[in-house]
């Protein structure tokens, strides 16, 4: 009986630390800031609406750009992040590259084809 006891005690210990763990990941949303070294192009980017959500997922980092499904972006020992993705901006969707320190909320994203540089800024 004790063995029982002990072993249901364990299970039960597991399940809320894990689901603490889960509900403690830091999430944070971020708007896209044209950095000033941009081509003056750039500003025909109406990025007004996009908004970024991400979530510390341990080893990853879960991204959601604007109306687009999530996905994950490995972070590595540093918290540092590289990735190509594609954002939806308007009726058209961008590639670029998404940059940074995720740890320290320090992200950009780059597009190669009109060289535009978004600082994210992070939101409350």
């Amino acid at each position: 009986m004790e063995a029982v006891l002990h072993k249901l005690f364990v299970a039960v210990t597991i399940g809320v630390v894990a689901t603490s763990t889960a509900a403690l990941a830091e999430s944070w949303r971020a708007m896209p800031i044209l950095a000033s070294e941009s081509p003056l192009l750039c500003r025909q980017a109406d990025v007004s609406k996009l908004f970024f959500a991400f979530a510390d997922a341990g080893n990853d980092l879960s991204v959601k750009a604007g109306e687009a499904d999530p996905f994950l972006v490995p972070v590595s020992a540093d918290g540092s992040i590289a990735k190509t993705i594609a954002i939806p901006v308007g009726r058209r969707t961008f590639t670029v590259d998404l940059t940074g320190n995720a740890r320290g909320r320090d992200l950009q994203v780059y597009n190669r084809d009109y060289a535009c540089l978004f600082k994210l800024q992070p939101v409350q």
